[in-house]
C-alpha cells in the first residue's frame, strides 16, 4: 500500500518561497518514491508570505490597497480575507525590509504609518478580526507611525506635536487619543509572532533587531532610550504593562504599540497559522512529514515554523524530517522538540550566493537522501 508524505516547509529567505521549497522537496522524493501520495501545504509563521500561504491553504481573497511605505513612498500593500470577516495582515506588507535599499537605511524616519492605513482599510471593509504577522519589518518606531495613522497625536511637555522622528520620542510627554479610530474598540486584534523580545533593553527591539534596520552601534542607546520613553508614556496612558510584555519588541516594537492602541493579544505565529489552515486534517492521512526552513539553529526551537509543525505532527506520532538551507549553533536542541532528522542542503564548500542560486537542485538532492532514510524505516517496519 502506497504511503502519503505531507510536505510543509517554510520559505528559504532570499531564495524560494514556501511553495517553491515544497515543489523541490516533492521532486526529489519522487525519484525514490514515484508512486507515493504527496500533499503540499504552504506555511509561514507571521513573516513575509503569511498572507499568500494562508489563502492558498484555505481559500479567500487578497485585497490590494495603496498606502505609505516605511519611507513615505506610496506603494501597494496587501491583506487576505478569509471567512468574509477575518483579515490577515503582515507588517512586511507594506513595511518589509526587503522593499528598501539596504545601503541607504534611515531608521530614525522609517515609519509604521502604512500599517495603520492597512488596519483602517480592513476595518472599513467590515473585518471584525485582524491577525497581524509581526515579521520582516523595516521599522523601529514602536508603532508610533501606525498609531498616528489610527488618529493618535503625540506631544512634548511644551505642547509641540511630535510627527515622525523616532529620536524625538525621547521628549514625549503625553498622547491625545480623542481622535483614535472608534472601530478599534469593536475589532479583535491578534498578533502572530515567533519572537518573545520585550520592547526595550538589551534583549529588546532596538538592540536585537535595530542593527539590521540601519541603527548604528553608537546610536543604540539613543534609539532604545527614545523607545523606552515611548513605552513609559504608553503604560501611563493605557494603564497597562507594555515594556516587558512578551513580543512587545517584535517588528521594531510594533508588538507593543498594537498591544497599547488596539488591545492586541499575542499568539504563536506558526501555531495560529496551522490552526487557521486546519493542519490536523492534512496530518490525519500522512505517514511522514517533511518540513524545513532557510536556517535551522537553536532559535528554531522557540516558535519557528518547523518546530511548530513537528508539535502538531507528534499528536499523531508521525515521523518528522527537516530539509534546511543551513544549520547553525545549537541545532541539536530541535531534536527535543519533535524533529527526528535534519538534512542540510549544503553538501560541499560553497558561497552563500551559490547556495541561494542553486537552492532548488540542492533541495532535490537532500530530499533524495531523506527518501533513503524513509526507505530504511519502511524496510525495518516491514521486517518486523
Amino acid at each position: 500500500m502506497n504511503k502519503t508524505i505531507l510536505i510543509a516547509s517554510d520559505s528559504y529567505k532570499s531564495s524560494l518561497d514556501s511553495s517553491g521549497v515544497n515543489n523541490a522537496i516533492e521532486s526529489g522524493l519522487k525519484k525514490v518514491f514515484p508512486n507515493y501520495e504527496y500533499v503540499k501545504v504552504s506555511v509561514a509563521d507571521g513573516g513575509e508570505g503569511t498572507i499568500q500561504s494562508l489563502i492558498e491553504n484555505v481559500g479567500g481573497d487578497i485585497i490590494t490597497h495603496q498606502v505609505h511605505g516605511a519611507m513615505g513612498e506610496l506603494e501597494d500593500g496587501q491583506y487576505g480575507i478569509i471567512n468574509n470577516e477575518i483579515a490577515i495582515l503582515e507588517t512586511a506588507s507594506p513595511l518589509g525590509l526587503h522593499r528598501l535599499n539596504r545601503n541607504n537605511l534611515n531608521p530614525n524616519m522609517a515609519s509604521s504609518y502604512g500599517l495603520g492605513e492597512m488596519i483602517i482599510h480592513a476595518m472599513d471593509n467590515g473585518m471584525k478580526e485582524l491577525y497581524i504577522g509581526l515579521g520582516g519589518s523595516s521599522t523601529n518606531d514602536g508603532g508610533f507611525g501606525m498609531a498616528r495613522a489610527l488618529g493618535a497625536k503625540f506631544y512634548d511637555k511644551d505642547g509641540n506635536e511630535i510627527y515622525q522622528s523616532v529620536k524625538e520620542l525621547i521628549n514625549l510627554d503625553y498622547i491625545d487619543l480623542s481622535n483614535l479610530n472608534p472601530k478599534i474598540s469593536s475589532t479583535k486584534f491578534i498578533l502572530l509572532s515567533d519572537v518573545n523580545n520585550p520592547l526595550c533593553g538589551k534583549t529588546g527591539a532596538t538592540y536585537v533587531y535595530g542593527p539590521q534596520k540601519g541603527v548604528k552601534t553608537d546610536e543604540l542607546d539613543e534609539f532604545d532610550n527614545s523607545i523606552m520613553q515611548f513605552g513609559k508614556v504608553l503604560e501611563t496612558t493605557f494603564n497597562k504593562s507594555i515594556i516587558n510584555e512578551v513580543s512587545a519588541g517584535a517588528a521594531g516594537g510594533l508588538g507593543g504599540g498594537l498591544m497599547a492602541f488596539c488591545d492586541a493579544k499575542v499568539e504563536s505565529g506558526i501555531d495560529k497559522f496551522l490552526e487557521l489552515s486546519d493542519f490536523d486534517t492534512f496530518l490525519k492521512s500522512a505517514d511522514f512529514v517533511i518540513t524545513g526552513e532557510g536556517q535551522m539553529d537553536y532559535q528554531s526551537a522557540f516558535g519557528k515554523a518547523p518546530v511548530g509543525i513537528a508539535k502538531f505532527a507528534k499528536k499523531f506520532n508521525i515521523p518528522v524530517f527537516a530539509i534546511v538551507g543551513s544549520t547553525g549553533v545549537g541545532i541539536e536542541q530541535v531534536y527535543d522538540h519533535g524533529i527526528d532528522l535534519i538534512f542540510d542542503i549544503v553538501n560541499r564548500p560553497m558561497t552563500l550566493d551559490e547556495s541561494i542560486n542553486n537552492a532548488y537542485s540542492q533541495i532535490q538532492l537532500a530530499s533524495i537522501h531523506c527518501a533513503q532514510a524513509i526507505k530504511l524505516i519502511n524496510d525495518k517496519t516491514a521486517n518486523n
